[in-house]
């Protein structure tokens, strides 16, 4: 995810950070829609241009790009489009929809399950053989894929990266929010939350907005003074996304006990906040179907099912603050960004047996403006 404009002086750009976080059916319903579509599905479906939607068309499924492992991101900036698996580092080429490259992993470790892209590399949180050891980032050159720094952060245990000002902010379990510097490759600071842990990350130019698990509120944090400056509740929040004159948080919700069924319902169903990125007033709470990662971009907002094999996306009017489309493109999805004109979608399949993901290329049709 990289820094945007604020929000209340232009649109920012549309991005992706990111928490990261039936099965056949869902894997059969993706191919079902593409035969009906398209024809029969290929390694890469359709050309950039030749598979946008008409004008007044809902969203479709246009076409399915595999990948090397079970994918945990994807980010567009910087007019490149990649993803990332414990694996590897996938850029994808849009007008093709084809892997056009790959930064495979390293002999003694993993890669984690976030990333960020600064304006010449790739930083890459680690994830190594033991727990105890997943605490560090690695940055690579974004042209030739080659390992340029490796940094430790102790036992932080990162957990969410964006691009922000020259820096890469890093949230970390243990409630802190560390800043790299991108010209140096060193850490350069550290701003203490104290309320682990911290989920997921956005930025503007001015602030970084941070989800904290614990606490049941997104924080928002100062560029300058890296103070916290405003702070709003939500109800396990578990993703965090920028854009269109707001921040925009997705909450899992919360189930209660009803005495009328003896049964367990929803005490604060799945939900996107609204929030004043000035003030952190909540301005409106959306109700959705099932909510995971979110996304901002093409004239709405996107939420991804998550991790609970609902397999579908739903679309936010932001004018009217309401669910105007659902569409169902696999079943553990795990990531959502809008950019190149596309909303794209990582999926895992039923996120336990599958070892290999895709790439979901969404046409937001009448989002298109």
């Amino acid at each position: 995810m990289t820094a945007h404009p604020d929000p209340r002086e232009a649109p920012p750009r549309a991005i992706a950070d990111r928490i990261h976080r039936g099965v056949l059916l869902g894997m059969i319903g993706v191919t079902l829609l593409l035969m009906l579509t398209l024809g029969s599905p290929s390694r890469g479906v359709g050309g950039r241009h030749a598979e946008s939607a008409a004008q007044g068309s809902a969203p479709a499924v246009v076409a399915v790009i595999p990948l090397v492992g079970r994918t945990s991101a994807v980010l567009v900036e910087h007019e490149e489009v990649w993803t990332l698996s414990a694996h590897a580092a996938e850029r994808i080429d849009p007008e093709t929809n084809q892997v056009a490259f790959t930064i495979p992993k390293l002999d003694d470790a993993g890669f984690g399950g976030w990333f960020a892209l600064s304006e010449d590399s790739l930083w890459i949180e680690e994830e190594s053989t033991t727990w105890s050891t997943r605490n560090g980032m690695f940055r690579f050159d974004r042209d030739a894929g080659t390992l340029t720094g490796r940094l430790d952060f102790g036992s932080g245990y990162p957990h969410g990266s964006v691009w922000a000002e020259g820096s890469i902010w890093t949230a970390a379990l243990d409630g802190r929010l560390l800043r790299i510097d991108t010209s140096s490759g060193a850490l350069a600071g550290e701003v203490r939350i104290g309320a682990g842990p911290l989920w997921a990350l956005a930025a503007t130019n001015q602030a970084i907005w941070v989800t904290s698990g614990l606490e049941g509120a997104v924080l928002k944090v100062d560029l300058e003074s890296h103070e916290i400056v405003a702070r709003s509740s939500v109800v396990n929040p578990i993703d965090v996304a920028v854009g269109e004159g707001s921040v925009w948080v997705a909450s899992s919700g919360a189930m209660g006990y009803d005495k009328s069924c003896s049964c367990e319902t929803w005490a604060s169903p799945p939900a996107v906040y609204r929030i004043d990125p000035l003030s952190g007033k909540v301005l409106d709470r959306i109700e959705v179907a099932s909510a995971g990662p979110v996304a901002v971009g093409a004239g709405a907002v996107w939420v991804a099912g998550g991790g609970n094999g609902s397999g579908m996306v739903s679309r936010i009017d932001i004018s009217t603050g309401t669910v105007t489309d659902q569409i169902m493109v696999g079943a553990y999805l795990s990531d959502v960004a809008v950019g190149e004109g596309v909303v794209w979608v990582t999926d895992n399949g039923d996120g336990v047996t599958s070892q290999a993901g895709s790439l979901i290329r969404i046409d937001p049709g009448s989002a298109i403006a």
